[in-house]
């Protein structure tokens, strides 16, 4: 199977409950890591969907494969992510904005930033992109790693 296909066909057998656990889910995402290893992951998914296609199901697929690629696939795959969502393209925003398992942009307060500027100029993403950035201030509060300099806005 193409990437493209193998992509369609991941996406063809999500549903909002599901997790990735089917032998099936397996055996596809297993074929599409092996087929895309030195590819970008994220553009490829980006190219075998349409304006139809759910954004949660694109984030999901990204949030499986973060824990079933390479770590230079991965850093190849943020950095991705990160430029989706300072584009001007919605459908790139959409799908960036649906991934829920890792943040993006290393510095949160590029990340607040960031988000706010979508908050603006998309209404519609404003909840989401407020939901992130409180996610990741917990985050930072329980892990300790708030030094008093950045906040949320």
């Amino acid at each position: 199977m193409t990437a493209n296909t193998l992509v369609q066909e991941l996406l063809k057998i999500m549903t909002p409950s599901s997790e990735f656990g089917s032998d099936r889910e397996w055996e596809l995402t297993l074929s599409f890591v092996s087929e895309c290893r030195d590819q970008n992951f994220a553009e490829i998914i980006y190219a075998a969907t349409d304006s139809s296609t759910e954004p949660w199901k694109v984030g999901s697929l990204i949030d499986h494969l973060v824990w079933n690629i390479p770590d230079v696939a991965l850093s190849q795959m943020m950095s991705t992510l990160e430029l989706w969502l300072t584009s001007d393209e919605r459908r790139r925003v959409s799908y960036a904005l649906a991934v829920e398992y890792v943040f993006p942009f290393s510095n949160p307060e590029e990340m607040s930033n960031v988000m706010l500027d979508i908050g603006i100029k998309w209404p519609e993403f404003g909840a989401r992109c407020d939901e992130l950035i409180d996610r990741r201030l917990r985050t930072l509060l329980n892990k300790g790693e708030m030094d008093g300099t950045w906040s949320r806005n």
